[in-house]
């Protein structure tokens, strides 16, 4: 897999730097109560650096592959990058789908045809605006006085 923007290697190994202090304090975070607020915040944080990070360095799978194969290129790339366990998750289920799909199994959750990195970026983009959206709505909860309880999953706590 190629970079197709080698000349930003300094700037994402800043980005590197960011995202995997992120995941540090995610971590860190496992186990503790932590304010909401700052889950929130962090979720945020971390998916804007993810996103960032693969658009400012795109890779390209040669589309001649196997769509498992494509998959299996993408998960390699990007856990060697950005060990982020949603992100890893959701790349092992595109290669087991591809794989039922090419054994003729046929699977009823909808696949989006295309390159793999843009399909891949339309899930990380997708993952960044539901941590703003939800940190929004966490900061305008927390302006009007209602308070901004929640669970870490960013779903309303029913006993707040």
């Amino acid at each position: 897999m190629r970079e197709s923007n080698p000349g930003r290697t300094s700037k994402s190994g800043g980005i590197l730097a960011e995202i995997e202090a992120a995941l540090a304090e995610e971590r860190a975070m496992e186990g503790v109560e932590a304010p909401y607020a700052a889950v929130v915040e962090l979720q945020h944080r971390k998916w804007r650096l993810i996103h960032k990070h693969f658009h400012d360095s795109p890779f390209r799978v040669s589309e001649s592959l196997p769509r498992a194969q494509q998959w299996r290129k993408v998960l390699d790339h990007v856990r060697a990058q950005v060990p982020e366990m949603e992100l890893v998750d959701w790349l092992v289920q595109q290669v087991h789908v591809a794989e039922n799909i090419a054994a003729g199994i046929r699977d009823l959750r909808p696949r989006k045809d295309g390159p793999v990195y843009d399909v891949f970026m339309e899930f990380a983009g997708n993952k960044k605006r539901k941590a703003v959206a939800v940190h929004h709505w966490e900061k305008a909860a927390k302006g009007s006085g209602q308070g901004a309880g929640g669970r870490r999953d960013g779903t309303p706590d029913p006993d707040r």
